[in-house]
Order: C-alpha cells, then sequence, then structure tokens
C-alpha cells in the first residue's frame, strides 16, 4: 500500500516560467534546429537511450539496403552481360587463326632486272625487268652493287 500512496499526487507541483536561455543555451538550441532544418528529418539525432538509438540504425541500415539493393543487382546483370559479351568474343577470336610476323615469308629481293648508272653523280638504279618498277638505288657504278641477303625473321 505505501507504494501505491508514495504515486498517487496530492498536491501539483507549483508552475516556474522558463527564463531567458543562456548564451551556450541558445548556441544549442540554435545548432540543434540548423542540424533538423539541414537535413530535413532524414538524419534522427541520438536520443542517449540505448534500444531506441540501435532500433533507429536497424531501421536506416534496412532502407539503405532496400535502396542499393536493385542497383546490386542491376550491376551484377551488367557484370554478366560484359562477361558473356567478352567470352564470346574470345571465343570467336581463338576460332580463327590470326597470322604473326613468324607465320610469314621473309620478303624475296628481285634481281636480274636494268641497271642505270648516272656517272654525273656517281649513282645506280636497278628496275625490274617485267615491270620495270625501280627494285633499289646505292652510290657508286654498277660493279659497286651491294650484296642484299634474304632477310630472315628473328625468334
Amino acid at each position: 500500500m505505501n507504494k501505491v500512496a508514495a504515486g498517487i499526487e496530492v498536491e501539483s507541483p507549483t508552475y516556474v516560467p522558463p527564463g531567458p536561455l543562456s548564451a551556450t543555451e541558445r548556441q544549442q538550441m540554435d545548432g540543434e534546429l540548423l542540424f533538423q532544418k539541414m537535413y530535413g528529418g532524414r538524419v534522427t539525432p541520438p536520443t542517449g537511450i540505448p534500444a531506441l538509438d540501435e532500433l533507429s540504425k536497424a531501421n536506416a541500415d534496412a532502407e539503405l539496403r532496400k535502396l542499393l539493393g536493385p542497383g546490386r543487382r542491376a550491376q551484377s546483370e551488367l557484370d554478366k552481360m560484359i562477361e558473356r559479351a567478352v567470352s564470346e568474343a574470345f571465343g570467336e577470336l581463338k576460332k580463327r587463326h590470326v597470322p604473326s610476323e613468324h607465320d610469314r615469308e621473309p620478303l624475296q629481293i628481285r634481281t636480274g632486272g636494268r641497271i642505270e648508272y648516272d656517272a654525273s653523280f656517281n649513282e645506280s638504279t636497278e628496275y625490274d625487268a617485267t615491270s620495270g618498277a625501280l627494285l633499289r638505288s646505292w652510290a657508286g657504278p654498277p660493279s659497286a652493287r651491294p650484296a642484299f641477303e634474304v632477310m630472315v625473321a628473328a625468334r
């Protein structure tokens, strides 16, 4: 009974009208109002009650997962499409043979064409026997023609 009697309000406490705020109280209140105005209720400040703070954090995490969930699925679907396209492209490359420099025959320099000597410039020029195309040119008389060897690709 004593507990019940202690809980009964016999006389209401006297009302004390609020006094003017001190400078620090005013700054703290202005900061809280500015915070609420900036974030528009999207961010809940900690209440100091652990259960409510944990609930607020859990709700915010759930909303974030819900927001990012479809984006993750779309990203993974995009990754699958890119991976499929790349594997198809590599599959096609493996099917066909791309010649390399090692597969080619060495260049042959044709000789046996017409040689003209210009004594004023001391220059000799060799032309192809069938087409008349320029094959090569060198300084000196026709007897000074350089001996060209067949070029072989380095291995």
